[in-house]
């Protein structure tokens, strides 16, 4: 489904930027192999590899475990951007990033399990064993 709106999607971005957009062409004939290889990464990356990856997972697991991941993708970002363009690093990004990876371990970790876990550790080395 992803990718039918993903290419339903170039026709009408193509349009809008042919009537609002202004020597959009000759900038597309003189772009640099950057501006090409950004064109590919997100093509070819962010879409087909990580929707494939992305899939995948939900075949093989269920949707309330791996759902709650897709939160750390503003943190990745952010993470991505001070490494591999320099972007600055503040507090505000690092508790904000803090307050996600908190908030996305509180509703991953499955506290009744731990705390059985924690109270007969003996059982639950039983159960791995069977």
């Amino acid at each position: 489904m992803t990718g039918w709106i993903s290419f339903l999607a170039i026709p009408i971005v193509g349009l809008a930027s042919y009537l609002l957009e202004a020597d959009q062409f000759s900038t597309l004939a003189h772009a640099s192999w950057r501006g090409w290889f950004g064109i590919l990464y997100s093509a070819i990356g962010s879409s087909i590899v990580a929707y494939s990856l992305w899939y995948a997972l939900l075949k093989k697991y269920n949707v309330n475990l791996i759902m709650p991941y897709s939160l750390l993708t503003p943190v990745l970002a952010v993470i991505m951007g001070v490494m591999v363009l320099g972007d600055s690093m503040n507090r505000f990004k690092v508790i904000g990033a803090l307050l996600v990876i908190i908030g996305t371990a509180i509703s991953v970790v499955n506290l009744r399990n731990l705390r059985m876990h924690a109270r007969f550790p003996r059982l639950s080395r039983l159960r791995k064993s069977r």
